[in-house]
């Protein structure tokens, strides 16, 4: 007769799997859903790569754009997320060299 009972290493094993499993299920959903137009908060703040706590913080003094439909559920629209990242967009040296450049030939010729 066959043995059917399993040991409690296999038990724990075999739940280390399952777990792993469903953290990659989750992550693979996550991925998935920030290909929609409009996201919810979680998918917002995955698609950011910021946490939740960030992600309120920046609702709460309205510093990102978002929508409320309901009065209380928060929504985000991705190509608005897109456009707020843009605008904080930082100027690498060189492309600060350049300007001010720019500008002293137009102080000087002005």
């Amino acid at each position: 007769m066959e043995n059917t009972h399993s040991t409690p290493n296999e038990v724990a094993n075999l739940k280390k799997m399952v777990n792993d499993l469903q953290e990659q299920m989750k992550a693979m959903s996550t991925k998935l859903n920030l290909d929609k137009d409009i996201f919810n908060s979680e998918e917002a703040s995955a698609f950011l790569g910021i946490t939740m706590s960030q992600l309120y913080k920046l609702t709460h003094f309205q510093q990102i754009p978002f929508y409320k439909p309901s009065g209380k559920l928060i929504m985000f629209e991705r190509k608005e997320l897109i456009a707020w990242v843009r605008k904080g967009r930082v100027m690498s040296t060189s492309e600060l060299e350049d300007a001010t450049q720019s500008k002293l030939q137009s102080l000087a010729i002005g």
